[in-house]
């Protein structure tokens, strides 16, 4: 609740259209760190998207027309989008584990899915907004695999400290893309594939960041804990093979996640760039190890 109601403060509005708070307080805002919040709204199991009628416990506030009402946006359909403060000023921490998240037993855990920390999806769990120019702009985000809360919950994770204090104090800002040219297939769905056969085929991305020396990790999406980033083909290469050169599979914020504090200072470098690529499966060659020594 509590990233809902720093978003009501800096964009919504009370029953009469009035905004929630006064415009030299806002004003004071410079950045928002939200932890695990139901940007979106909260959805479930056969229910989908938390009732308007379920009034118990005010759990109706995760209901997107009555969260549209407060966050003063006309549309209903997505409300994870920001007005009037800028989206990439907001770093969202996104929770992955929805096993060690107990409440009701762990029924809240089996509703909200294995993509979730255990009440809020994953994919509703992000803001973003739009530019002057009406491009739409994610905002920063990492994924770490802890639950909503409980022993192992994500508000009391050091991992939770590490990210708000980069984004908050930072000076450098690192933006990560992966820029896929090629994938191949495995031989006998090529063969059908240069046989004009349609194919349906879908791939799933991991990242693991981590500061060197540092036990703990400031980004985690692994398939195996169901936060992997999922692209199918056509996603990765848009229109007729060959015609043109694919775009990155995923902006950098959305994709990477790496802390991003607002790069304060212009003369900041990073001397050296170590990246290792890694691919396994049918129809991926090995591993390979990238090593680029460079300014970036």
């Amino acid at each position: 609740m509590g990233g809902l109601v720093c978003r009501a403060f800096l964009q919504g509005v009370d029953e009469t259209g009035q905004p929630l708070g006064q415009k030299d307080a806002r004003r004071c805002v410079d950045k928002f760190f939200s932890y695990a919040t139901p940007h979106n709204g909260v959805d479930l199991r056969i229910v989908r998207n938390v009732p308007g009628w379920a009034t118990f416990g005010d759990v109706n506030n995760f209901n997107r027309q009555r969260m549209a009402k407060y966050l003063g946006l006309k549309q209903s359909d997505d409300v994870s989008i920001v007005n009037d403060f800028p989206a990439d000023r907001i770093f969202n921490l996104v929770g992955t584990d929805s096993r060690d998240y107990l409440v009701l037993g762990g029924l809240s855990a089996w509703a909200a899915g294995e993509t979730s920390g255990g009440l809020v999806r994953s994919e509703d769990a992000t803001t973003r907004g739009f530019s002057a120019k009406g491009e739409d702009i994610q905002s920063p985000r990492a994924f770490v695999h802890r639950s909503h809360s409980g022993h192992y919950g994500i508000v009391n994770s050091e991992e939770g400290y590490q990210n708000m204090s980069r984004f908050f104090f930072g000076s450098v800002r690192v933006d990560g893309i992966l820029d896929v040219d090629d994938i191949t297939l495995p031989p006998a769905v090529q063969k059908e594939f240069d046989n004009k056969k349609t194919v349906h085929a879908s791939y799933q991305f991991e990242i693991v960041v981590s500061i060197r020396g540092c036990r703990w990790q400031m980004h985690r999406r692994t398939a195996l804990e169901h936060s992997a980033v999922f692209r199918t083909y056509d996603q990765l290469f848009p229109g007729k093979p060959g015609t043109a050169r694919p775009p990155p599979c995923a902006e950098p914020s959305s994709f990477l996640g790496l802390p991003r504090p607002q790069q304060e200072h212009q003369n900041y470098a990073i001397g050296e760039l170590r990246v290792r690529c890694e691919g396994f499966g049918p129809g991926l060659r090995g591993g390979r190890d990238l090593i680029f020594e460079a300014p970036l």
